[in-house]
């Protein structure tokens, strides 16, 4: 016979802790909800009828790039390439040119044979999961999640440094987030995604609007936070006191200079100039500061190399030696050209390699 009884079943209780995260993940929710509605932006992706496409577009051209600058040029581009099908059709120097001043060129060719896959493998028509949006050139984890959201209204968790910066304050007291994401941090922020669809849309609109008006990285406007009683970094003080943030570089470094080249090479492709000797690009590649205008204005030499459209090459070398960085030698230089030939931004205009414009 058996003595044993059998052992009581418990059922869960949540914990004081966890009744008081819920309650405060339910007044964030609420709060940033009415916020986003009175604040956020009129951004032309948002609009209702812009298709899937264009959403698309929005997220490639918006990673590390303010949204000033984006919207110009996305209103253009979708003007002149509204579909996948009409993009994948465009030449790579009209979409570099296109590009402008946006900052990380390689993203608009992504872009470009992303056009071509969608276009060929999808019929024109934007993937609906994210192993499929996964799958296409240049999209990684985040534009992925964010067409998944915001273009289809998928339940998912969207995670850019901004909503990430937002959700360590908050709920962590983090000021800044890590560069890169451990599984451990993505885990707590999909465990806070509000279960109901329209809810997690609304939390990952709101959160991201937020951390790019409010809660920024470099002074957040903690005066005025409607989240201030619930967020941990504001209450621990740490807002006020302590705060080192680095700012990110540019002046000197290898992308001001890669950007001083293709600059210069869109502003002759525009000209229908399109060739630039390779000294004019090293010395642009060297520059600290533009040359006078009287100077620095690309000079026509008619002819030069083999290409069809050489009509002209820039020569002018001397103009911005009186400006080149003493720490930018000319290895560095060639190493900044070399590296715009490997991404296929540009390519030499001739056998001899004396000059390079950009792609056809």
């Amino acid at each position: 016979m058996d003595h044993h009884k059998p052992a009581k079943r418990h059922r869960y209780t949540s914990t004081k802790h966890e009744v008081c995260e819920q309650v405060k993940h339910k007044d964030v929710l609420r709060i940033l909800g009415e916020w986003y509605v009175h604040n956020a932006r009129a951004l032309p992706w948002r609009d209702p009828t812009t298709s899937a496409w264009g959403v698309l577009v929005s997220e490639v051209m918006s990673q590390q790039t303010p949204m000033n600058r984006v919207e110009p040029i996305w209103r253009n581009w979708m003007a002149s390439w509204p579909t996948a099908h009409s993009l994948a059709a465009a030449s790579p120097s009209k979409i570099i040119v296109a590009w402008a001043n946006l900052g990380y060129p390689r993203r608009a060719l992504r872009l470009h044979e992303c056009a071509k896959v969608v276009s060929d493998e999808y019929l024109g028509n934007v993937p609906q999961t994210f192993e499929e949006l996964i799958g296409l050139p240049g999209i990684g984890e985040y534009t992925a999640n964010a067409v998944l959201c915001f273009a289809w209204g998928k339940r998912v968790c969207v995670l850019d440094t901004n909503i990430r910066r937002v959700l360590l304050r908050v709920f962590d007291g983090i000021d800044q987030p890590p560069r890169s994401m451990n599984s451990a941090e993505k885990h707590r922020h999909i465990s806070r995604l509000p279960i109901d669809l329209v809810d997690s849309i609304v939390w990952n609109k709101a959160m991201m609007e937020f951390g790019a008006l409010v809660c920024t990285a470099q002074k957040p406007a903690c005066s005025i936070c409607p989240l201030a009683r619930h967020c941990v970094f504001q209450q621990s003080g740490a807002h006020v006191h302590g705060r080192h943030v680095k700012k990110q570089t540019w002046v000197g470094t290898d992308r001001q200079a890669r950007g001083r080249i293709m600059r210069l090479l869109r502003e002759l492709h525009e000209q229908q100039r399109y060739c630039l000797s390779v000294e004019r690009a090293l010395c642009e590649a060297r520059l600290t500061k533009p040359p006078a205008a009287s100077g620095g204005q690309a000079r026509s030499n008619a002819g030069s190399g083999e290409h069809k459209h050489a009509k002209a090459a820039s020569d002018a070398t001397g103009t911005c030696a009186h400006h080149t960085d003493a720490n930018f030698d000319n290895t560095r230089a060639k190493r900044v050209l070399k590296s715009l030939i490997d991404d296929g931004l540009i390519v030499y205009c001739d056998s001899e390699q004396t000059s390079v414009r950009l792609p056809e």
